[in-house]
C-alpha cells in the first residue's frame, strides 16, 4: 500500500447515517389540556420539565412546537400515561388505576390486590415453587 492523500482517504470513508425516527406532532392543546387536568401550573410544569416558563407559554400559544418528547414526559410524570407500551390504555387518574377495559381501581382495592399477591408469593415460596 502506498501513500494516500487526505482528500482521496475522506472520499473514501463510508458515510453513516442515521436514521430518525418519526416525527409526531403533537398540538399546543393536549399539552395545555394535560396540564390543566393535572391542576398544575405553568410554573410547575416547567419545573417538572427543566424548562423555563416562558418556553411553557411559547409552547401552549402555538408560536413553538411542542416536543413530542416533553410531551410524553409530562404525561408520565402526572401519572396520565406509564412509561412503556406493554402498559399503553392503562393510566392514574388521581387515586383510582384505569386499567385496558376501562375497569377503575381504587386505591384501596388495589391495596387489597398487592396484599393477595405478596400472600400468593409467600405460599409459593414456602412450598418450594418459583414465583
Amino acid at each position: 500500500m502506498g501513500f494516500m492523500p487526505a482528500c482521496q482517504a475522506v472520499n473514501q470513508v463510508k458515510k453513516c447515517r442515521y436514521r430518525r425516527k418519526p416525527f409526531k406532532p403533537v398540538s399546543y392543546a393536549k399539552l395545555r389540556e394535560t396540564r390543566i387536568l393535572s391542576r398544575l401550573s405553568v410554573d410547575e410544569v416547567a419545573q417538572m420539565l427543566r424548562v423555563t416558563c416562558r418556553t411553557v407559554r411559547n409552547w401552549e400559544s402555538g408560536r413553538v412546537q411542542v416536543p413530542y418528547a416533553a410531551f410524553k414526559l409530562l404525561r408520565i410524570l402526572t401519572g396520565y400515561e406509564l412509561p412503556s407500551d406493554a402498559w399503553r390504555g392503562w393510566m392514574f387518574l388521581g387515586e383510582v388505576f384505569i386499567v385496558t377495559r376501562g375497569e377503575k381501581l381504587h386505591s384501596a382495592r388495589f391495596r387489597l390486590f398487592i396484599v393477595d399477591f405478596r400472600n400468593g408469593q409467600t405460599m409459593a415460596h414456602r412450598s418450594g415453587r418459583k414465583t
